[in-house]
């Protein structure tokens, strides 16, 4: 399974349904530099707080792949898939934490316009991150959005 390093997704909202397609890695080390500075402009501001971080939820109950009828290209479609980490729930701050490691795990690697999968990205963070991550679930979650 390809892992959002080398895929990172771009989405397209439609109230309760997004297209997902597949983005090149200078468009995604964009949104990671975008996320990072939201962060620290609303750490900087004259009100400081930790802002909700958003994702998408990717799940196999949320994901339908269609394909073109006169074409050969499939789009895959996620419906119910706006999710927020945050740091205000209780227990929720290593999971926000394991975010923020995963995307500075990946910025590097999409520099390199390299790909990896969740397991390789997994092995990385288990030696960079290890108090952060103990199973690869972890990471999966990390990247898919999931709680």
């Amino acid at each position: 399974m390809e892992g959002l390093c080398g895929s990172s997704l771009t989405f397209f909202s439609d109230q309760r349904l997004c297209c997902a397609d597949v983005l090149p890695p200078a468009e995604a080390r964009a949104r990671i530099e975008v996320a990072v500075l939201s962060f620290l402009r609303a750490l900087t501001s004259p009100d400081p707080a930790i802002s909700h971080l958003p994702l998408i939820n990717r799940t196999l109950s949320n994901s339908r792949v269609n394909h073109g009828l006169l074409t050969d290209v499939s789009w895959i479609f996620l419906s119910h898939s706006f999710c927020t980490r945050s740091l205000t729930r209780a227990n929720a701050t290593k999971a926000f934490i394991r975010v923020w490691k995963v995307m500075e795990m990946c910025y590097p690697i999409l520099l390199q316009e390299k790909r990896v999968t969740q397991r390789e990205l997994y092995y990385k963070l288990l030696c960079t991150s290890s108090e952060y991550f103990t199973s690869q679930l972890q990471v999966i979650k990390a990247i898919q959005g999931q709680r």
